[in-house]
């Protein structure tokens, strides 16, 4: 992976506050959880369905600090400890993944001068190929098959639609309710990857199985996107209008077609 690659993440949750008990900010106004110093915040799109223990369920999306590339897997596992204290918990007696959870990723290279970096420097095979090792990761790892086929399934959501579905589709939509929202970049928070989920996990040797394919995944997505030469700068290119306010969506064409090859395949979609 390449220097100065900041991270961030957002877990979406129910935890348990008969266990945990920890105070939240309302959305946006994140409280601090002492000694994990990441913030915890209301989300009002978290429904307490599917869980254990709902008298006592708090839907709760916390949000890391950022980190660079060498803390991120070690900072996953205080997470883990935290909320195990220590090993001494199973992860499905403190916090819950149902389908309104989510758990973004924001992935960034640091310096103004990086900002918009996969803005203009990835095309859509970068993000294609990059949803897809992610399905493939999940494929081979530990989990069950009903696991892999519930976070595959559940990838493409309402606020995490597909950019492309392959690569006859020519828009790009700048509109955070996709599963590669670019916007984020404008906001000076990198790119922030939305597809990702951890519906059905209910082990913590699963729960760091599970980044560290999102780890990869991202090495995976920051190398590609330094894949192509000077002559593929802007592949993206906006069209005159930027964005003036936060409800405005505009439509970005790339402006030159991308070298195709035999390894996109179109996805097969789980049913469960």
């Amino acid at each position: 992976m390449r220097k100065n690659t900041r991270f961030g993440v957002e877990i979406e949750c129910l935890v348990n506050v008969g266990i945990h008990n920890i105070d939240r900010g309302p959305w946006r106004e994140g409280i601090n959880v002492k000694r994990l110093n990441w913030l915890a915040e209301s989300d009002s799109s978290i429904n307490r369905s599917n869980c254990s223990f709902n008298d006592t369920a708090m839907p709760c999306e916390f949000i890391s600090p950022v980190y660079n590339e060498n803390e991120f897997l070690e900072q996953m596992d205080k997470f883990a400890n935290y909320f195990s204290k220590k090993g001494k918990l199973k992860l499905n007696d403190v916090l819950v993944f149902n389908n309104s959870c989510g758990s973004h990723v924001h992935v960034s290279l640091g310096g103004s001068k990086n900002a918009r970096h996969f803005y203009y420097k990835c095309n859509r095979n970068t993000f294609i190929k990059t949803r897809k090792y992610f399905f493939k990761k999940i494929r081979e790892s530990s989990l069950s098959k009903y696991i892999q086929d519930r976070i595959i399934k559940q990838y493409n959501r309402s606020y995490s639609k597909y950019n492309w579905i392959n690569m006859d589709r020519m828009e790009w939509k700048y509109d955070k309710h996709y599963e590669f929202n670019i916007r984020s970049e404008d906001q000076g928070k990198g790119i922030e990857w939305k597809g990702p989920n951890m519906l059905g996990i209910k082990t913590w040797d699963h729960f760091k199985e599970f980044w560290q394919i999102i780890d990869d995944c991202c090495g995976f997505l920051i190398d590609s996107s330094f894949k192509y030469d000077e002559s593929y700068k802007h592949i993206i290119t906006p069209n005159k209008e930027e964005v003036e306010s936060e409800q405005q969506v505009n439509v970005y064409t790339p402006s030159i077609i991308f070298d195709t090859d035999n390894q996109i395949e179109e996805e097969i979609l789980c049913v469960i």
